[in-house]
């Protein structure tokens, strides 16, 4: 983000003020004008910027759709009115929503669901990553936390996959 050097120094204190940046409202210009702007600058004060992308992806119309939302309600219900997506597979649940995806709708596409299932059971992680917070030992503190689950509270207890 322009102007925002400071926020990208390699520490976890630096995360942390990168964090409350990206999630605080005010800043909503800084990260993109659309969601700074849209329904009247309602939407940023609802949904954090990462439910935002997810949304403008998945929603047709996106721009019109944000207009008309109010609430946190009416955003859950737009979702589930508007999502172009058929499926939604999660990184955080990759192997539960391939079988769903597996169970619900290729059932008929592929030779041996049972089989499928069997293998998604059983595959070893494929090219995972070290993660640096646990290697660094670095933790967000409840603070920053509970400022998270607030504002991109549809990755927590709002969403309703399709």
């Amino acid at each position: 983000m322009k102007g925002q050097r400071r926020l990208y120094a390699r520490s976890a204190g630096s995360f942390h003020k990168w964090l409350q940046f990206v999630l605080d409202p005010t800043n909503a210009a800084a990260l993109n004008r659309l969601y700074a702007s849209v329904g009247q600058g309602r939407i940023c004060e609802l949904i954090g910027f990462q439910s935002f992308r997810f949304l403008s992806l998945v929603l047709s119309d996106a721009k019109q759709v944000f207009a008309e939302c109010a609430t946190k309600q009416e955003i859950i219900n737009a979702y589930q009115l508007h999502s172009a997506g058929l499926v939604l597979v999660r990184h955080s649940h990759f192997v539960s929503d391939l079988k769903i995806l597996v169970e619900k709708h290729l059932g008929d596409a592929i030779a041996d669901p049972r089989a499928a299932l069997k293998f998604l059971d059983e595959a070893p992680a494929l090219n995972t990553s070290e993660r640096i917070d646990k290697r660094e030992g670095l933790a967000v503190d409840s603070f920053i936390l509970e400022l998270l689950r607030q504002r991109e509270w549809l990755y927590y207890d709002g969403f309703v996959p399709v």
